[in-house]
C-alpha cells in the first residue's frame, strides 16, 4: 500500500498503521526542515501508548542521539530541523487558523466520541495542500464520520484502501487437535475458497471467533475479511439489504444553483404522477435538508436532493418549483421543528389540495399540513419504506443508500443514524405512493372542481386528490397517519 498524500484506511485490529505513521513521523522531523507532524488518536490512554513509542524509537534511534530542545507532555520539538511532532487526544487542542500542519495522522477516527466532525475541521484545514494525511481505523458501525468518509473517498478527494486480517502471517496458528467450526461450516469454507485461506488461518479465525463468545458479527467488525464487514451495524440495521440499482441513467443536474441527482427521461408530467418526500434542514450547516422523487406508475425513484446551506424559507420556494416543474406533484413534507417555516411558503404558495395534510379543518378552521416527524411516528415511516420496497420500489441514488445501510433501531427502540434526512424525506414519498398504489385502480388524478369540493374546500385532504372515477362511488374524506 502505497501513500498518496490523501489516505483513508479501514483495517483490521493490530495492524501498525499508528506505530509506523510515529516513526515516520519522527524520521522526517529529524531530517526535513519546517515539519509539523501531529498524530490524534481517540482516547487518552491509547494517546499515552503512543507517546510511549515515539520516547522510545527517540531513545533507542541509531546514530547520534537527536537533539531535543523544549518539549512538553504531549509535543517533541527539534531545534536543529525547526521542527515539531505533536500526539494528542481528539479534543483535547484545538488546531485552526495560523496553525500549519504538514503531516496528519488520525487514528481509530470510527470511535472518536462526541463531534468528531467539529474536531477535525480545524485539523484539516490547518493541512495546505501539499500536506499529508492519513486517516484509519477499525470500524464501528455505520453512524459515524469515519463511515461517512469511506463511502464518499472519491468525492472528497482520498483514496480508500483496506487492510483484512488475514493479510497478514502472524494471524495464523498452527492446530494442536482435530477441530471444527461447528455451526459456522459454510461460512469457513467460504473464507477458505474466497480468499485462499490455510489451516492455519482458519484454526486462528475459530480461536478468536471463540474468544468473542461465537458472535460473528463483532468477529467481522474488529477483524474484516472484506471492505464491507468492517461496519457491522451496532443497533439493529432497518435496511439490512439496501442497495443501490447501478444505472448509466442516474446523472446530475443544476436546478436553482443547487445540485440534484435524477434519473433521466424525468420529468415527464404528460405521462407519469410524481410525489415528494422532503425534510427541511435550518440551513446552517449542520444538517441536511433532503428531497426525493417517486415516480408512482413506475416506483421509481427519479430525483434525490440534499444540502446544508438551504434555509427552511428558501426551502419552501425550492419544493414549489420543484413541484410545480414534476406536474404538480403531491407534497409530503415534515411539519414541525424547520418544516414551520417551509409549510409557510407551501400553503401560500403551491396548490393546496396536492399537499398533505394531517388533520382537516372543520368548516370555520384551518387543517394542520405536514407530517410530524418524531421517534413515535418514523416506525410509520420505515413501514412505508419497507412496504414499497416490497411493492417493487427502485432506488438510484447512492446517498440514499447509504443513509438507508446506516440507519438503525438502537437497545431502546430509538431510530435513526448519524444522517438520516434522506431516509426521513424517502419515507414521507412512500406514505404518497402508497396511498396511490391503494387507489390507483379507480381514478384519474382530475383537479378539484367546484362541484366535488362541496361547501368548504378546505375539508378536503391529501386523500382527495385522488377521486373515483363515478361521483356515486365517492370516499369520504380519509386521513393519512
Amino acid at each position: 500500500m502505497q501513500s498518496t498524500g490523501r489516505d483513508i484506511i479501514a483495517k483490521a485490529r493490530q495492524k501498525g498503521f499508528s506505530t509506523y505513521k510515529i516513526a515516520e513521523a519522527t524520521v522526517k522531523c529529524l531530517g526535513v526542515q519546517g515539519t509539523r507532524a501531529v498524530l490524534i488518536s481517540h482516547e487518552s490512554r491509547a494517546t499515552q501508548r503512543l507517546l510511549d513509542r515515539a520516547r522510545f524509537f527517540l531513545k533507542h534511534i541509531k546514530g547520534p542521539k537527536p537533539e531535543m530542545g523544549r518539549s512538553s507532555r504531549n509535543e517533541f520539538y527539534f531545534p536543529k530541523t525547526e521542527s515539531s511532532f505533536y500526539i494528542g487526544t481528539a479534543g483535547s487542542r484545538s488546531f485552526g487558523r495560523g496553525d500549519t500542519i504538514t503531516d496528519l495522522h488520525i487514528s481509530e477516527y470510527a470511535w472518536w466520541e462526541n463531534d468528531a466532525i467539529a474536531h477535525v475541521a480545524g485539523l484539516f484545514q490547518a493541512v495546505p495542500k501539499n500536506g499529508r494525511i492519513c486517516i484509519e481505523s477499525t470500524g464501528n458501525g455505520m453512524s459515524n464520520d469515519f463511515y461517512y468518509m469511506c463511502t464518499n473517498a472519491e468525492k472528497l478527494g482520498y483514496n480508500l484502501f483496506f487492510r483484512s486480517w488475514w493479510e497478514d502471517e502472524e494471524y495464523s496458528v498452527e492446530p494442536r487437535r482435530e477441530w471444527a467450526p461447528e455451526g459456522f461450516e459454510h461460512y469457513f469454507q467460504d473464507m477458505k475458497t474466497g480468499f485462499n485461506l490455510t489451516e492455519a488461518q482458519l484454526y486462528w479465525y475459530w480461536l478468536k471467533l471463540l474468544e468473542f463468545r461465537m458472535d460473528l458479527k463483532t468477529m467481522q467488525q474488529e477483524y474484516p475479511s472484506t471492505f464491507e464487514e468492517c461496519f457491522q451495524a451496532t443497533g439493529g440495521s432497518l435496511f439490512p439489504n439496501a442497495a443501490r440499482v447501478k444505472s448509466g441513467y442516474w446523472g446530475w443536474k443544476k436546478k436553482d444553483e443547487y445540485r440534484v441527482n435524477y434519473l433521466e427521461g424525468h420529468p415527464d408530467s404528460r405521462r407519469f404522477t410524481y410525489v415528494i418526500g422532503a425534510d427541511p434542514s435550518g440551513g446552517t450547516g449542520n444538517d441536511d435538508a433532503g428531497v426525493e422523487i417517486i415516480c408512482l406508475e413506475t416506483l421509481e425513484q427519479v430525483l434525490e436532493f440534499k444540502n446544508n446551506r438551504i434555509d427552511p424559507v428558501e426551502f419552501g420556494w425550492f419544493l414549489c418549483a420543484l413541484g410545480e416543474e414534476f406536474g404538480r406533484a403531491f407534497m409530503v413534507c415534515e411539519a414541525n421543528h424547520h418544516g414551520i417555516a417551509t409549510h409557510s411558503i407551501l400553503v401560500k404558495n403551491y396548490q393546496k389540495n396536492r399537499i398533505y395534510k394531517r388533520h382537516t379543518g372543520l368548516r370555520n378552521g384551518k387543517p394542520s399540513y405536514g407530517y410530524m416527524t418524531t421517534q413515535t411516528s418514523k416506525p410509520a415511516l420505515v413501514g412505508a419504506i419497507r412496504e414499497c420496497l416490497g411493492m417493487g420500489l427502485v432506488i438510484y441514488g447512492s446517498d440514499t443508500v447509504n443513509e438507508m445501510k446506516s440507519f438503525e433501531e438502537d437497545s431502546r427502540g430509538k431510530m435513526g443514524s448519524r444522517s438520516d434526512n434522506l431516509v426521513i424525506a424517502l419515507g414521507m414519498a412512500c406514505v404518497g405512493a402508497i396511498h396511490y398504489a391503494r387507489y390507483k385502480k379507480d381514478m384519474p388524478i382530475p383537479e378539484h372542481s367546484e362541484e366535488n369540493r362541496g361547501t368548504n374546500f378546505m375539508y378536503y385532504t391529501f386523500d382527495d386528490c385522488f377521486l373515483p372515477k363515478k361521483k356515486e362511488d365517492s370516499l369520504l374524506p380519509r386521513q393519512l397517519n
